[in-house]
């Protein structure tokens, strides 16, 4: 079979690429058709009446710059949101002992369990709920549910004090449930996104303890304990 036009292509340009550099070391840019249109695509248009033929070879509408703004300024709020709360989560793994005259007022909130247990369970599912704020939309959107809720559920307990001080997060936790959409390089990439999700998690956990950890070794000169 002859390889389609697009394909054949892209492999024409990475080669130039490649006689270009000499075999340097180099980031190559990713080269993809335009539409990702092959011969075989091309010559059905042509045959098909004219209308069919504009339909298919259109390129897709650009997206208005308000939409791309809009886009880019989710983008950033999953992504401090998530940052945030993962980094809140290792401060339960590292000084529990902070929460115990929380839990010694309300001794109820451990569910029976031991206080030191129940903080660094109470961390571990902070950050997995917070690390899922920047993956795929249904994930994420059921992640900032289930952590607004968390923190909505809190106000009842400890008053006018903790709304005050988790309102933003939880304004922004609401805002993340709402938003239901998706830019279209990420349909495309799903798929390969939730085979690396576990991978992606483990290095997240990994960089996150290592940060904290090794900041305050700087910093106080002095491990944690």
């Amino acid at each position: 079979m002859k390889p389609g036009l697009s394909g054949f292509t892209s492999v024409r340009a990475r080669d130039a690429f490649l006689t270009e550099l000499e075999g340097h070391a180099a980031i190559l840019p990713r080269i993809v058709a335009l539409g990702d249109l092959d011969e075989d695509e091309i010559i059905f248009a042509d045959a098909a009446t004219a209308e069919l033929a504009e339909d298919t070879l259109a390129f897709p509408p650009a997206i208005r710059p308000l939409d791309r703004r809009l886009l880019l300024a989710q983008l950033i709020v999953r992504w401090a949101a998530a940052i945030t709360l993962m980094w809140a989560s290792i401060e339960k793994w590292a000084y529990p002992q902070w929460s115990f005259p929380l839990i010694k007022d309300n001794p109820a909130m451990t569910l029976g369990y031991d206080a030191e247990f129940f903080m660094q369970a109470a961390g571990v599912i902070e950050f997995t709920l917070a690390f899922a704020l920047i993956w795929t939309p249904l994930v994420r959107r059921a992640s900032a549910i289930a952590l607004a809720a968390a923190f909505i559920g809190a106000i009842a307990q400890f008053g006018k004090l903790d709304a005050i001080g988790h309102a933003l997060i939880i304004v922004v936790l609401v805002a993340i449930a709402a938003d239901n959409v998706r830019a279209p390089e990420q349909q495309q990439q799903q798929g390969w996104n939730s085979l690396l999700a576990p991978a992606a998690y483990c290095v997240a956990l990994a960089a996150f303890m290592a940060i904290y950890y090794l900041s305050h070794a700087a910093i106080f000169g002095s491990t944690l304990g």
